[in-house]
């Protein structure tokens, strides 16, 4: 996405002119995206979303429990970094493996049986 701004500055001889700037912004969510590895078919999103929001507020959870992946977005970088910094995270007994997200989670995430 891109923002453009336009403003007019008054130069030191009163004249007008006109500056354009932009300014490239990203969407704040797409840096705090995690990849989940580890869940199963028994263990649905909202446990997952209850986990997660532990480390602060979950956006989103999408998840392909065939696969054994997930992925959490969180509301602000602060969480997704709590959540990150974490060695060690246990949902229902089972081990799961908290990584950044990549685009390749993406194309695992739309694969169904």
């Amino acid at each position: 996405n891109a923002t453009w701004k336009t403003t007019f500055n008054r130069n030191s001889s009163h004249n007008q002119r006109l500056t354009t700037t932009t300014t490239t912004t990203t969407n704040s969510n797409s840096n705090c995206r995690l990849t989940i590895r580890g869940t199963c078919e028994q263990l649905e999103e909202k446990n997952l979303i209850r986990y997660f929001s532990h480390y602060g507020r979950v956006r989103m959870c999408l998840s392909n429990p065939s696969q054994g992946l997930a992925t959490i977005t969180f509301d602000d970088r602060i969480s997704y970094e709590r959540a990150l910094k974490e060695s060690r995270h246990f949902l229902n007994g089972r081990s799961l493996i908290v990584e950044t997200y990549t685009s390749i989670d993406e194309l695992q995430l739309s694969i169904r049986p």
